[in-house]
């Protein structure tokens, strides 16, 4: 995790209520000191984040000090997404994390620019990468390159639209991780997988 020397960027897969922002929550309460930043990209308010404040604007953002926070601009995701590579390179976002929640509806086939910056340079910064979205399927190609693990909840894909998708490192052990969560009675079942990358 963060500090480490050796960042992570991760994909977190799943469908609604299998308990991916829990997973988050207890990754950061487990791994990041208080004085960490942790910047939650979110337009909704899960209940694992409950507790955590909510940056409004990006003055707020630049006075914050330490500890997770919550942000979203829904006038501007491109504003948004820039906003957060800003501070990121101007030093205000370092050692610490960024966690794209629910990406499903602003990170699509061909990811953001900034994005992929992010993908590219969050070693730089000291940061930890987490995208959570819906299914394997709605990763982008551009971020299976750039990944080092896949954290697999249940989805509601099957196994032929995801050997479609033959970008996805590491095929045989996701889909392995898969198919054992997918028959695994436990809703909130997870399994993760190494990329290779």
């Amino acid at each position: 995790m963060s500090g480490s020397g050796d960042n992570i960027s991760h994909v977190l897969v799943g469908f609604k209520r299998t308990g991916k922002s829990t997973y988050i929550r207890r990754i950061i309460d487990q791994c990041y000191h208080p004085k960490q930043k942790i910047l939650i990209v979110t337009q909704t308010d899960p209940e694992a984040y409950g507790k955590f404040r909510r940056a409004e604007s990006e003055s707020q953002l630049r006075a914050w000090k330490f500890g997770p926070v919550k942000y979203y601009n829904r006038k501007s995701r491109k504003q948004m997404l820039q906003t957060i590579l800003d501070l990121a390179e101007d030093g205000i976002l370092r050692n610490g994390a960024v966690i794209f929640e629910d990406a499903t509806s602003y990170i699509t086939g061909n990811p953001p620019d900034e994005i992929l910056d992010f993908l590219i340079n969050h070693r730089m910064y000291f940061l930890d990468l987490y995208f959570i979205l819906h299914s394997l399927t709605d990763v982008p190609p551009k971020l299976w390159r750039n990944v080092t693990s896949v954290t697999v909840f249940k989805t509601a894909e099957n196994e032929s639209l995801i050997r479609e998708r033959k970008m996805i490192p590491n095929l045989d052990k996701v889909l392995e991780a898969w198919k054992k969560v997918k028959t695994d009675p436990d809703m909130r079942k997870s399994i993760t997988v190494s990329t290779g990358i």
